[in-house]
C-alpha cells in the first residue's frame, strides 16, 4: 500500500491499518509514481489536494502504471468528494480528527475493496 499525504504528519491511515500491510508513505505525488513504476502496489491512498498533482490526476496516472490497483482518495468536504465520484474515483470523507470507529470504517473499507480486486 501507498500513502500519498501532502502533511508532515504521520497519516491517521497509516496508523490504523499498521500490522494490516506494508505501507509505504509519500508527501510528493510525483515521487509515489516514481516508488509505483519501480515497485507496483496494490492500494493507492491519496489525499485529494496535492501540491504539484492533485489526487484525481496521480489515481488516473497510477491505473495506467498498475492497472490491478485499488485507489481510493481522502477528503475532508462534501464538494471534493462529489468531485472525485464524478471522476469515478472511490471517496472517503473524513474529519479532520478522526477518530478510533471512522479509521476502523476506513480500515474495514480497504480490505474489502482489496478482497474484492483478488477475487477479479
Amino acid at each position: 500500500m501507498i500513502v500519498v499525504d501532502d502533511q508532515a504528519r504521520r497519516c491517521p491511515v497509516c496508523e490504523a491499518l499498521v500490522g494490516a500491510m506494508e505501507i509505504e508513505e509519500q508527501t510528493d505525488p510525483l515521487h509515489a509514481l516514481d516508488v509505483m513504476q519501480a515497485n507496483a502496489r496494490h492500494l493507492l491512498v491519496c489525499d485529494l489536494m496535492l501540491p504539484r498533482m492533485d489526487g484525481i490526476t496521480l489515481i488516473a496516472q497510477a491505473r495506467k502504471l498498475v492497472r490491478s490497483m485499488v485507489d481510493i482518495v481522502l477528503t475532508r468536504t462534501t464538494a471534493e468528494s462529489g468531485r472525485a465520484a464524478a471522476n469515478g474515483v472511490p471517496c472517503y470523507r473524513t474529519s479532520a480528527d478522526a477518530g478510533p470507529t471512522e479509521l476502523a470504517d476506513l480500515k474495514d473499507m480497504m480490505l474489502a475493496a482489496l478482497a474484492v480486486k483478488r477475487e477479479a
